[in-house]
């Protein structure tokens, strides 16, 4: 029977998971090239499975059988030559498509709320322009009764 390589299949979780290699790296106690190393292996040792499946956070049965569905996936053969890379590079192209989208939608939905924010924010600086205006004139008020030294009764009287 053959099998898809482990390493591709751990990639596809790593991506699928939006983890980083150097975090990666270093919860494994690995460099970054070991890691992009692994990535190409064929097959793993079944300890170096489990630190792996701990690292992303599931069971290495888990890996084991999303090994087995890729491979199901695309017909229960890998493909000789090139055509295993493209075709794993078009399904990892449809999955960036797909979070590319999410992620597209989610900054636009921030932005909106973004607009919605200064527009609050340019109201807050309008009333705040108008207190400090009104405190300009009590000021200038205090200052000038100070001066003539009037009590604020009398003013308020006029």
């Amino acid at each position: 029977m053959v099998k898809l390589p482990i390493g591709a299949v751990i990639k596809e979780l790593v991506l699928d998971r939006r983890i980083k290699a150097v975090d990666i790296a270093q919860k494994l106690g690995l460099s970054r090239a070991a890691i992009y190393q692994s990535y190409a292996k064929f097959d793993m040792s079944n300890s170096e499975i489990e630190r792996w499946a701990s690292v992303l956070g599931v069971t290495s049965d888990y890996i084991l059988e999303r090994r087995a569905t890729a491979l199901q996936e695309i017909g229960g053969r890998v493909p000789e030559g090139d055509n295993y890379l493209l075709e794993h590079l078009t399904r990892l192209e449809e999955s960036f498509k797909e979070v590319f989208k999410e992620l597209r939608a989610e900054l636009d939905h921030k932005n909106r709320e973004l607009e919605v924010k200064n527009q609050q924010m340019a109201g807050l600086q309008k009333t705040v322009d108008v207190l400090l205006g009104k405190s300009e004139d009590v000021m200038i008020l205090m200052t000038s009764l100070a001066q003539s030294k009037q009590p604020l009764s009398a003013v308020a009287t006029a």
